[in-house]
């Protein structure tokens, strides 16, 4: 025969209050451990009740729409004031243009010019969509960029300089036998369009010539996700016929059957876009 257990009066009442304090506890872990997860916030879960935390009812469905109307009331007013405020010059100036028409380089080099919104001489910029991505090389510009082009040869000081992030070089040439100590730093200079390279001449045993054909040579590359060259032809207190004579090599240098289309601006001005002939 089995053992046979005999309650007294009063065991199952005080066994019941004992799984309600033990099932008290379990539930008092489980929110502490909650709160030490989510920094506070306790998320809701199923089959458990937490205690201090009311609900509130469901609003009524005019309430409902009140409150979609307040939020896209919101998101009105965070859309407009991610707007970029435009000064009352700019707006005006930006009314000559018409984005609509391609105007010759005559027609929006002044009117580029005329959209100057500086006290200073202004960077001449050209903005060109490509066909197709991976679009680069060099080109001297016939009447130079209006600023004196910084070219560094490679040197071991030079690569402490690279590696402490002291870039102060607009062209690098290299010998090729430093290459191999380059290449560790290609993450760095490939993205700047500073990785010394064959095929544009920044790599030559003889170094010093190599600098001085670079004194008036412009370098052009797409941006590596988006066909798109931002590149400079100037200042804006060039003669018109040296930026168009400017213009010209840089798109010859491109090719004319590589490019979508041409936009024309200042420093803080707004674009024209350009016919390509």
């Amino acid at each position: 025969m089995g053992k046979i257990r005999i309650k007294a009066l009063g065991d199952e009442e005080k066994e019941k209050k004992q799984q309600e304090k033990d099932e008290a506890r379990r539930e008092g872990k489980k929110i502490a451990k909650l709160k030490g997860k989510g920094g506070g916030r306790i998320p809701e879960m199923e089959g458990v009740e937490i205690p201090e935390q009311e609900t509130s009812p469901l609003p009524s469905p005019s309430r409902r729409g009140s409150t979609e109307g307040e939020v896209e009331e919101k998101q009105a007013q965070s859309k407009k004031a991610s707007q970029k405020v435009r000064s009352a010059r700019y707006v005006k100036i930006r009314a000559l243009i018409d984005k609509t028409k391609t105007y010759s380089f005559s027609q929006a080099i002044g009117l580029v010019k005329k959209a100057n919104l500086t006290k200073f001489d202004p960077t001449i910029e050209v903005h060109i969509n490509t066909l197709e991505k991976g679009i680069k090389g060099n080109v001297i510009l016939p009447h130079g960029l209006g600023k004196e082009l910084r070219v560094a040869i490679v040197s071991d000081k030079l690569l402490e300089e690279i590696e402490a992030g002291k870039i102060n070089f607009d062209v690098l040439i290299s010998q090729p036998s430093f290459m191999p100590k380059l290449a560790k730093l290609a993450k760095v200079l490939g993205p700047k369009g500073l990785m010394p390279n064959p095929k544009n001449g920044t790599i030559s045993d003889k170094p010093e010539e190599a600098a001085k054909k670079f004194s008036g040579t412009l370098q052009f590359k797409t941006e590596g996700d988006f066909p798109i060259i931002h590149s400079i032809l100037g200042k804006g207190s060039f003669e018109e016929k040296k930026l168009s004579e400017n213009f010209q090599a840089l798109i010859l240098a491109i090719g004319v059957v590589k490019i979508r289309s041409v936009y024309l601006k200042a420093t803080m001005s707004p674009s024209v876009k350009v016919e390509i002939q």
